[in-house]
């Protein structure tokens, strides 16, 4: 809101999660938002949340001025943070950009049976 970026929210299939995949989730969002804020210069921004029975997806893009990824690998505390939240899950981050392209941050994480069947 501070920002001045309109941000929209897509929410597909929503259920009830266990606590620590929602505050996983929360978190990559949080911080894919405050990089949006701070670096991509963005006017707009997508959430996309996506539940199914077996997997759970947020993807975040925006139409900023894009990075390369390889160069911002060990540059900063955030990309990487939010690589290791979504490995403590079993999941993974795959990061999509280039310059003048804006950038896409994908998160899945698997939803596994609580009872481990």
């Amino acid at each position: 809101e501070h920002t001045r970026i309109p941000a929209e929210l897509q929410v597909t299939g929503e259920r009830r999660l266990p606590l620590a995949i929602e505050q996983t989730f929360f978190r990559v969002a949080q911080e894919a938002l405050s990089n949006v804020a701070r670096h991509s210069r963005a006017s707009a921004v997508t959430l996309q949340l996506t539940v199914l029975p077996e997997q759970v997806r947020l993807e975040i893009s925006d139409n900023g001025v894009g990075f390369d990824p390889q160069q911002a690998a060990g540059r900063g505390f955030g990309l990487e943070s939010m690589r290791t939240r979504m490995a403590e899950l079993g999941g993974q981050m795959i990061i999509h950009s280039s310059a003048e392209e804006g950038a896409r941050i994908c998160a899945t994480a698997p939803l596994r049976d609580p009872r481990g069947l």
